[in-house]
């Protein structure tokens, strides 16, 4: 599966064996296989300039990224890389690997490592792939992560990577996690600013929570980061304007942030949340599906993304002066019945969201005009 951090652990693998070598550690270099077929000939000219003398005795972590476009050539490929460890064109330009050379083959789980064999051949025993020859390390998404660390299911010397604790320490995601908790917690976010460099929680505490509000049943860590992201750049935002500052409005427009906040958070998992319109996630051609056999939970996403497509979304934008706002796709009513106001869509008059301020906060509001 796409964006569940593979990249990102060659990326900390690098800065590692980085702080521990010597001379500036090992210099890494990427290739990306892309097309159909694996063109070895190309391989083999980005890994040339690397016979030179400057590289005859230094470290080189070699990045083999295979995309999931790749649908042959990959085992002929491997095994001439991993196993007989050279390459060699028609020119007979030859590729010998060197001693001081580190592999890290980045692939998707079921690319096609081995050869197809028929179904009588695959019912006489246990099958293995080409790379289970090999060390691996399998990246796995936000929602299998948080299962296994939540079921003790995770091996206590396992390489496997969970919940990058860089990412987990940084702004991007401490901010939304430190507001997220409060606000599940009905706290008053008036009074709360994030302090930078300050870390709460537990990776597995940040990951069910983010988990809950981003909207996506199922997200990659890179869907994830897309709602955090939006999110920390909103809140941040958010604290830098007067209307959000208690001091500044003192009792004027209590419990402006925090309503706010409701609706940054709203905002950040329409952002995350895909389209049905996303031409990589078409599954091609229209044929008829039997739906007789099909989970709920597997439909489930779809649904949520139909209804996003039909519904109104309520918007608070920051302007460019980064203290005044817009309110997008929603006028505010009163609602004599409970004393609040509700949020409701300005087209047909139905609530959007019931009791999104109180009377006071409203007043104040009307004052600001």
């Amino acid at each position: 599966r796409a964006g569940v951090g593979k990249s990102l652990y060659v990326k900390r693998l690098h800065r590692q064996l980085t702080a521990i070598g010597e001379k500036g550690g090992p210099f890494l270099k990427t290739i990306r296989l892309i097309e159909p077929q694996v063109d070895e000939s190309k391989v083999l000219r980005s890994l040339l300039p690397f016979l030179s003398k400057t590289y005859e005795r230094a470290p080189v972590i070699f990045h083999f990224d295979i995309t999931s476009s790749v649908q042959s050539g990959i085992s002929e490929f491997l095994f001439k890389l991993l196993v007989l460890q050279y390459l060699m064109d028609d020119d007979i330009k030859m590729w010998k690997r060197n001693p001081y050379h580190l592999y890290l083959v980045e692939t998707l789980e079921g690319s096609a490592v081995a050869p197809k064999k028929s179904a009588r051949l695959v019912s006489r025993g246990p099958q293995y792939h080409f790379l289970d020859l090999f060390s691996k390390v399998t990246c796995r998404a936000p929602k299998e992560v948080l299962e296994i660390e939540m079921q003790s299911q995770k091996p206590q010397h396992s390489a496997d990577p969970g919940m990058d604790l860089e990412e987990f320490r940084s702004e991007a995601f401490q901010r939304p996690f430190q507001y997220l908790t409060r606000f599940r917690q009905n706290q008053n976010l008036d009074l709360f600013n994030y302090e930078a460099g300050s870390v709460e929680g537990s990776p597995t505490e940040c990951l069910q929570l983010l988990l809950i509000y981003c909207g996506i049943m199922d997200p990659s860590w890179a869907e994830l980061r897309n709602f955090t992201w939006f999110l920390n750049l909103q809140l941040r935002d958010c604290e830098s304007s007067l209307f959000c500052n208690a001091l500044f409005v003192q009792d004027v427009l209590q419990g402006f942030k925090t309503f706010v906040v409701k609706f940054m958070i709203l905002m950040a998992k329409d952002f995350a949340t895909p389209s049905l319109n996303i031409s990589d996630q078409s599954h091609g051609s229209m044929a008829p599906v039997n739906l007789v056999d099909i989970k709920e939970e597997d439909i489930a996403p779809f649904i949520l993304r139909k209804r996003w497509e039909t519904e109104p979304h309520p918007y608070i934008f920051f302007n460019a002066d980064r203290e005044s706002m817009t309110f997008i796709g929603f006028h505010l009513q009163p609602n004599g019945n409970t004393r609040s106001v509700d949020a409701i869509n300005p087209t047909n008059g139905k609530i959007i969201e019931r009791n999104v301020m109180t009377m006071e906060l409203y007043r104040g509001l009307q004052l600001q005009r």
